[in-house]
């Protein structure tokens, strides 16, 4: 083929993905990670912490019993009951779950800090102050110097961001309230029992995952 036809292709086409990346709400840095040669992929944390490639990957995998891929198979099942929500809160506000829990503990607590957040996230610094920066732009939060420490950062909430919590918080709990009308009290309470222990269990080991992650950085 030319060069110069060749360049005219190239030319148009990085035309193409530059209109798309102004357009898309994927973060530029996960754009950037799909376009970087195979092999060459890097895997940046992303506004939910992901998980990087580090010492972990390098750690043998245990068999699964059937027990534990039937509960992990439900797990997925179940969080797939929650995608009409999700996308519900991103057409209207433009938010993810994510940065809605986010909002939601300053709701509780204002005045946390990013390493504060980052803890009740279970995420990284990095990822909430991403996090923190789309949340600003969107003028739902506003991050001020600590009064009693200039090197700190407090995280208050704007006017939007108390509204979007208080008109989602009851929708979203009228929502899950519906997917478990059929179940029995009994039901409820062993479903509770249940998904308590998953989050302790869970909770715990995004500690230990995290703690793994600073100690790679």
């Amino acid at each position: 083929m030319p060069n110069f036809i060749r360049n005219l292709l190239v030319s148009r086409e990085s035309s193409r993905i530059l209109s798309a990346v102004r357009t898309s709400p994927v973060p530029l840095h996960r754009i950037q990670a799909f376009a970087r040669p195979r092999g060459s992929l890097q895997n940046p944390a992303g506004d939910t912490g992901g998980i990087r490639e580090n010492r972990r990957s390098h750690v043998k995998r245990q068999p699964r019993t059937p027990e534990l891929e039937r509960a992990i198979s439900a797990l997925f099942r179940a969080s797939a009951l929650l995608d009409p929500i999700r996308l519900t809160l991103w057409d209207r506000e433009n938010l993810t779950v994510t940065q809605l829990r986010l909002l939601g503990h300053l709701a509780e607590q204002e005045g946390l800090s990013n390493a504060e957040l980052a803890e009740r996230l279970y995420v990284t610094r990095p990822s909430v102050s991403a996090l923190l920066e789309r949340l600003e732009r969107g003028g739902f939060i506003r991050r001020e110097v600590a009064p009693n420490d200039r090197r700190s950062i407090c995280i208050w909430l704007e006017p939007r961001g108390r509204a979007v919590v208080e008109s989602l918080r009851e929708e979203l709990r009228d929502y899950a309230a519906g997917l478990m009308e059929s179940m029995s009290p009994a039901e409820l309470v062993d479903f509770a029992r249940a998904v308590e222990r998953f989050v302790e269990s869970g909770s715990e080991r995004r500690r230990r995952d995290l703690q793994l992650e600073d100690a790679d950085d």
